[in-house]
């Protein structure tokens, strides 16, 4: 069952600063988010144009994240994430039950000399409230 209730992917941020709080996430990899009582699963990436770290671009380009938020009842609300504010439909921030939920960084950088494996890529996740 996919839902959306109680969240708001471009609502207000919520209180308090932004804080990395969960490093080096696998695709796959599932998280608690204790203070929501859910957990946050880390699904794919849908899209990688992010400027090469070894090429000189006119925009940093933009990686989006697929992720699931799984509420303690079963319920799963499914929702994409974006690494850059520069495309026409780009979500940098999720909000559920008042946490904000944002990617603070995805690895490896891009590189002209090779094709990142699905299976290297790693989310930091931030959140605040």
């Amino acid at each position: 069952m996919v839902a959306a209730a109680g969240c708001s992917a471009n609502g207000p941020t919520g209180p308090g600063p932004l804080i990395v709080s969960f490093a080096g996430l696998a695709i796959g990899d599932q998280i608690s988010l204790g203070t929501v009582d859910a957990t946050l699963r880390f699904k794919d990436v849908l899209g990688d144009s992010r400027c090469p770290e070894d090429a000189t671009c006119v925009w940093e380009g933009n990686a989006r994240v697929a992720l699931a938020l799984v509420e303690a009842s079963g319920r799963v609300t499914l929702f994409n994430l974006d690494t850059s504010p520069n495309g026409p439909d780009a979500q940098l921030r999720f909000v559920y039950r008042g946490l904000e939920i944002s990617i603070a960084r995805l690895l490896p950088a891009t590189r002209t000399d090779r094709v990142i494996n699905p299976g290297e890529y790693r989310l930091d996740v931030a959140t605040r409230g």
